[in-house]
């Protein structure tokens, strides 16, 4: 099935519709992420070529994505919805997971930073730019997704380990910046 999502991605890519195209071609990388070591390189030149996983603010002003990757990372990038590139600090992320998300206010992008074993929670405050750790979890385990309530206080994430949790972090205002 996976080469036929690659094969259709690349028709529509050639019929102009990158879209459609993205859609095929992410699902072709989904269903090969894991696939066998000699099958990787058609795997790698797919995610080399586009942006994955684009997430849009709800303030309706700003869209971070995964860029090209290198070494199983991502570096986030942002653009504004009219394709104005927007400077933010580097952040790499494993591609191997849904990584980042946005605070229900759009204030704020909720990230993973670490390596499939070793990923911690982090926080981008859109306004300053700057990030601030939210978590410091016991290694061995990772995280493949997360999702943030709608109050924006609490965020949901699996631990893939031998037994799996899932786990609710409160997230409050940081006593030290005020």
């Amino acid at each position: 099935m996976a080469p036929t999502y690659k094969r259709l991605g690349e028709l529509y890519e050639e019929r102009g519709e990158r879209d459609e195209a993205v859609r095929y071609y992410s699902e072709f990388v989904e269903l090969w992420k894991d696939a066998d070591a000699e099958l990787q390189p058609q795997v790698e030149r797919v995610m080399n070529e586009f942006a994955l996983n684009p997430v849009w603010s709800s303030r309706g002003d700003l869209i971070i994505y995964a860029g090209k990757q290198v070494s199983g990372f991502s570096t986030l990038e942002a653009i504004r919805p009219d394709g104005t590139r927007v400077e933010i600090p580097e952040m790499r992320i494993w591609v191997g997971a849904e990584s980042f998300r946005f605070l229900p206010d759009g204030s704020g992008l909720v990230f993973m930073r670490g390596w499939f074993s070793g990923q911690d929670y982090w926080l981008l405050d859109i306004d300053t730019m700057t990030s601030r750790q939210l978590t410091n979890l016991a290694k061995g385990a990772s995280s493949r997704t997360f999702d943030i309530s709608p109050d924006g206080k609490t965020i949901v994430f699996d631990r893939l380990r031998v037994k799996t949790e899932i786990v609710l972090i409160e997230l409050s205002k940081d006593e030290s910046a005020e």
